[in-house]
């Protein structure tokens, strides 16, 4: 298997920009662990390289990480260099030698060693890159930092870099490569549990799902049971109000007012944490469709952290301390519960492959005396027609049969909105064989099974 899976759209797209011939800068961004090292590894095979790996620390000291790259590429020392200013000035020799692909990974270190940093890399591109062929790209895990250093209007690098990739998980049909001895239900559990995050999936490599999790997250080498706390501390400050945010949300607290009340804060300060969290991709706002109240409420939308606060984080010290098949038997009910709402980001995500869609969340309300959930509620273009599609996402072990269809329709009678809809759902363990006769022919039923879900 190679090791190096998907993102073959990032690829073509940097390829097709390294073939114009002329200088480009590109920026590149994403959460940790998704994979931006080994995709900019990938494109730069073949090519002319300098490739600088930046760190936490003082200026001198990444500076001399950009000597140590010279010396590398060139096999010869650059001489010294004092400072960023000097490193720039053999940067520019070496790129106005031939085509040369420039990479700084983790800029934001970099970034942070000095205020005049972005300035001079400002300088750089508008001056010492004219007339060269260069391919310059900067790469950082920290979003927010990235985001401000070449999207905030103030900023030095704002419009030196228009081409910026926010790198996204991988699909579910990607993911399944990395598992290849797995079953389809053990790869799905895994992905629901990791998300397209590569790195996790790499090392998520046990026969079974069960598996996974003992040797991932229970006992002291486990090593991920410290991710999702690592995650919040190296990319957000106060990290303790963050923490416990994330704790309140996946205990059910989903409105910035039920949040502030939890935390003992200001609801305009709840809200710039929440913002803050949905800024960089860890938490979600469900859109409220059809005439369901429009309250925002909010959602964990990473699975990791999703894992962690919904499940793992109840162990305490059980998890690195006791045993693991003892543990596992004991959390896993919950994991079980935790599948519900990953099972149905996964249909959703099914759902967007599928069809052409103008808008997808949820719809909930009041239905006679009964409070009423629908799974998902998606508005599709088809043949230039609006439908909406109602859908019940169903992750437990017994086939799907006509009750859960006969629910669907009865909430979708209180469903105020366009008349021509469809019911769709979703059973990881397959429909009963009347319902599946039922649906054989109809337009205003769709049926999608495990299989369905890997095409």
């Amino acid at each position: 298997m190679d090791a190096f899976i998907g993102r073959e759209k990032e690829l073509a797209y940097l390829e097709r920009m390294y073939s114009s011939g002329k200088r480009q800068t590109c920026a590149i961004y994403g959460r940790r662990r998704i994979g931006k090292t080994a995709l900019i590894g990938r494109f730069c095979k073949g090519k002319r390289t300098l490739y600088i790996q930046f760190f936490e620390g003082t200026e001198s000291s990444n500076v001399r990480a950009i000597g140590d790259a010279i010396t590398d590429m060139k096999g010869e020392d650059p001489g010294e260099l004092r400072d960023f200013l000097d490193a720039l000035k053999a940067l520019r020799r070496i790129c106005s030698e031939e085509r040369t692909v420039l990479v700084f990974d983790e800029y934001p270190f970099l970034a942070k060693c000095g205020d005049y940093i972005s300035s001079a890399l400002q300088k750089f591109i508008d001056h010492d890159l004219r007339g060269t062929d260069t391919f310059l790209i900067i790469c950082g895990s920290s979003i927010q930092t990235m985001k401000k250093e070449v999207e905030d209007s103030q900023a030095p690098l704002f419009g030196r870099f228009p081409v910026r990739m926010e790198i996204p998980p991988l699909s579910l049909t990607d993911c399944r490569k990395f598992h290849p001895g797995m079953t389809d239900m053990d790869a799905l559990k895994v992905y629901m549990a990791a998300g397209g995050v590569p790195y996790y999936h790499e090392i998520m490599d046990g026969g079974t799902f069960e598996e996974c999790i003992k040797n991932c997250f229970i006992g002291p080498p486990a090593p991920l049971s410290d991710e999702a706390v690592v995650l919040i501390q190296r990319e957000l400050s106060p990290s303790a109000s963050y923490l416990s945010l994330l704790t309140f949300m996946a205990g059910g607290s989903v409105t910035i007012k039920e949040l502030a009340e939890k935390m003992r804060i200001s609801d305009s300060l709840c809200g710039r944490y929440v913002r803050e969290l949905e800024f960089i991709g860890m938490v979600e706002r469900i859109k409220p469709m059809a005439d369901a109240p429009k309250d925002t409420i909010f959602r964990i939308k990473d699975n990791m952290l999703r894992l962690h606060f919904s499940v793992m984080r109840r162990y305490g010290s059980r998890l690195k301390t006791g045993d693991a098949d003892a543990v596992y038997a004991e959390m896993e009910q919950d994991i079980n519960s935790f599948f519900g709402q990953a099972f149905e980001d996964v249909c959703s995500e099914f759902i967007q492959r599928k069809f052409v869609c103008r808008d997808i969340g949820k719809w909930w309300g009041r239905g006679g005396y009964a409070d009423r959930e629908i799974d998902l509620a998606v508005d599709i273009r088809e043949g230039g027609n609006s439908v909406l599609l109602l859908c019940e996402c169903k992750f437990r072990r017994r086939k799907t049969d006509f009750s859960v269809l006969n629910r669907l329709s009865d909430a979708a009678g209180f469903v105020k909105g366009p008349n021509n809809r469809r019911f769709v759902l979703f059973s990881v363990s397959g429909f009963d064989d009347d319902l599946t006769e039922y649906a054989e022919g109809r337009k205003d039923l769709m049926l999608f099974g495990l299989e369905d879900l890997y095409r």
